[in-house]
């Protein structure tokens, strides 16, 4: 799959908007409305999470 910078900066806003206190733990499935855009499924939103995983701007646990 292609890396897509749209739906990448989508997400980002997504998960800057959350409402979470710092140190706060959120668990989120690429399916998880938090995190829907419209136009992508889950295995789009999936794989852009673990790129920005990657990137180290979010953890996995």
């Amino acid at each position: 799959m292609k890396r897509d910078m749209d739906l990448i900066r989508e997400l980002m806003l997504k998960l800057e908007a959350l409402p979470v206190s710092p140190g706060s733990t959120v668990h989120l499935a690429p399916d998880s409305r938090e995190v829907q855009v419209d136009g992508y499924d889950a295995d789009q939103v999936g794989y852009h999470l673990l790129v920005i995983h990657g990137a180290g701007f979010i953890t996995k646990t």
